[in-house]
């Protein structure tokens, strides 16, 4: 069924990475500054407190000039691994699970009708 709904490798090949970054930076870059507050931390809580603001400052900057080359980098490399990254199958499954009365309701309607 979701081999005929769907191409999930045809739909994520048709993404222009430059554009998918276009069009996420404006959220990307509202929310770095949190990204970085929120990693370092978790993972460097001693470091990052006593980090000067300036270095802090410096980090959240040199993290938002690398954004468009890492999404659109990333984005690239998941259109040619989507098929190991994203299991079309096992989503379709997991929400009709999810979703039984809604499904039972679906099938009630196509088989009485």
């Amino acid at each position: 069924m979701t081999e005929r709904l769907l191409n999930v490798s045809e739909i994520f090949s048709n993404l222009e990475p430059e554009k998918v970054y276009m069009e996420m930076e404006n959220c990307l870059l509202l929310m770095i500054d949190q990204i970085i507050k929120e990693l370092a931390e978790k993972y460097m809580p001693n470091i990052w407190y006593f980090l000067p603001k300036k270095v802090k400052t410096e980090v959240v900057i040199m993290a938002r000039d690398s954004c468009p080359q890492f999404l659109t980098g990333f984005i690239s490399d998941m259109q040619f691994n989507i098929d190991q990254i994203l299991d079309i199958t096992e989503m379709t499954v997991a929400a009709c699970e999810a979703n039984k009365s809604l499904m039972s309701s679906v099938f009630k309607d196509l088989c009485c009708k």
